[in-house]
């Protein structure tokens, strides 16, 4: 009604006159993380943000910085879009688990050893067959070297090959928008150079603060929110499934409850965006750029 109206307004601009502005230096490391980011747009043109719940290296378990670090993102975000269109609504795909490859993998290449005919041009190699077939051992395993991208552990490298090839441009193969890769190790500022794992960096009291103040003081501005199992086996699918589930148990609004939709399979992520603009750690094609780590 209306009295409940003016009330809420009331209380949400109090909120942000107590909130706003937000110290970025208190989270830094939330905000070097890429842990929550706005990149693309969906199918309906609304906007679209990441959230991911796990992040190479343990997490400090700083709930409000995490929270600051949203809040943030949001309100810096919310006002560059609120200035070409005041009735944007926005897509938040929620990332329950480990990214995806960011690149496709290869198909295998065929390889063809060419007989080497006894004839003036390659008389050599006719009269010394040894070496063609070290010509031949050497391609092969090139080959298999090709199709080593199922590593779990190599999901995120770049194509030392690539980089090479592309050292004469001007900008370091590390940050070329089509190279650049903010996963791979010494990329984030947080991270060293030594090997890091996948950490859970959220938890339900986490969860359970964000759904509070984002259906409170941003009511309208959800269109969608998708819930997407990340990478792992069928027994953590299930996990990641019921954690989806017992996630949209906490929202109280039946209208924005409505909005929450939880996918089995990434691939269901392209009936909402499209690949062109999915970020590439969700199955896309889109690179993740450099302003999602600042």
């Amino acid at each position: 009604d209306l009295k409940s109206a003016a009330v809420r307004l009331v209380e949400s601009t109090a909120w942000r006159g107590i909130t706003f502005p937000i110290d970025a230096r208190a989270c830094r490391i939330e905000l070097q993380s890429g842990q929550f980011f706005h990149q693309g747009q969906d199918v309906k043109g609304n906007p679209v943000f990441y959230f991911q719940t796990m992040l190479l290296g343990p997490w400090r378990k700083n709930e409000e910085a995490i929270v600051s670090a949203v809040l943030h993102r949001i309100n810096t975000t919310f006002q560059e879009l609120s200035k070409s269109n005041p009735d944007f609504q926005c897509t938040v795909i929620i990332l329950m688990g480990k990214p995806f490859h960011a690149v496709k993998k290869k198909k295998k290449k065929k390889r063809k050893i060419m007989k080497k005919k006894k004839t003036k041009g390659n008389s050599r190699a006719a009269t010394h067959p040894e070496e063609g077939e070290e010509e031949e051992e050497e391609l092969t395993q090139a080959g298999a070297a090709d199709d080593d991208d199922d590593d779990d552990d190599d999901d995120f490298e770049e194509n030392e090959q690539t980089s090479q090839t592309n050292n004469h441009t001007s900008q370091p193969p590390s940050r070329q928008p089509s190279l650049w890769n903010p996963f791979k190790l010494g990329i984030n500022p947080r991270l060293d150079s030594g090997e890091e794992e996948y950490y859970m960096h959220s938890n339900m009291a986490l969860a359970n603060t964000m759904i509070e103040l984002l259906s409170k003081h941003y009511p309208e501005r959800l269109a969608t929110a998708l819930l997407v199992p990340g990478k792992g086996g069928s027994g953590y699918l299930l996990t990641a499934l019921g954690g989806a589930l017992g996630l949209r148990a906490y929202i109280s609004d039946k209208r924005t409850r409505a909005k929450v939709h939880i996918l089995s399979n990434p691939t269901e992520l392209l009936g909402y965006v499209h690949s062109s603009q999915l970020a590439s750690f969700v199955g896309g094609e889109a690179p993740i750029t450099p302003q999602a780590f600042e």
